[in-house]
């Protein structure tokens, strides 16, 4: 599985765990690499949850998604592990 950094970050902690000159070539060498690595276009997780919604103009229970709102019957909800709508992770107590 792949596992997704901070390039900026990565550039600074290599700084700092530089601290003689016989270090510096390996720091450039390092730093080279992170720089020849092709970039993947990566977004945060969103983790939610369903919230129950009590209405008397539904006849059928739902639940709405704690991020964006959208409401999907609750029969439904039981076999979203991700909200159809906003795409959030469904893993929230």
């Amino acid at each position: 599985m792949a596992r997704y950094i901070d390039a900026e970050n990565m550039y600074k902690e290599v700084w700092k765990r530089s601290t003689s000159p016989l270090n510096e070539w390996d720091t450039w060498g390092v730093l080279n690499v992170l720089d020849m690595v092709k970039t993947e276009d990566v977004k945060p997780v969103v983790h939610a949850h369903w919230v129950p919604i009590e209405s008397s103009l539904h006849v059928e229970k739902s639940g709405a998604c704690s991020e964006c709102g959208e409401a999907w019957p609750l029969s439904d909800t039981e076999y979203f592990y991700h909200c159809p709508n906003c795409g959030a992770k469904m893993d929230e107590e």
